[in-house]
């Protein structure tokens, strides 16, 4: 997936998400340049202010933790670090289908 390589992350055999490089707290792990406005919520679209979601296919292959190291910032239309994540990592986000949008 080349949105995967440009942003430094590696597609893994189970299509989860692996860091590449080191992301520092707070960086923009990827921006959602190919984001898809949906009119009816799923498991992997994302809730957007004003009743509107929608979906990213490079977000859908993050995996959902309990202790996720990334956000969906919405003001960004990105994926954001929490914490510092280092190679290897894999790059995880919120549980559920209606993260709090950022």
């Amino acid at each position: 997936m080349k949105a995967a390589a440009r942003a430094g992350l590696i597609l893994h055999p189970g299509r989860r998400l692996v860091s590449g490089r080191h992301i520092a707290a707070g960086e923009v792990i990827f921006e959602f340049l190919h984001l898809i406005w949906r009119p009816v919520p799923d498991a992997f679209t994302v809730p957007y202010p004003g009743g509107r979601q929608f979906f990213d296919p490079l977000l859908a292959q993050v995996a959902r933790g309990p202790c996720p190291n990334g956000r969906i910032s919405t003001r960004l239309m990105a994926l954001v670090a929490r914490h510092e994540i280092q190679i290897g990592d894999i790059v995880t986000r919120e549980v559920g289908p209606s993260e709090e949008a950022h």
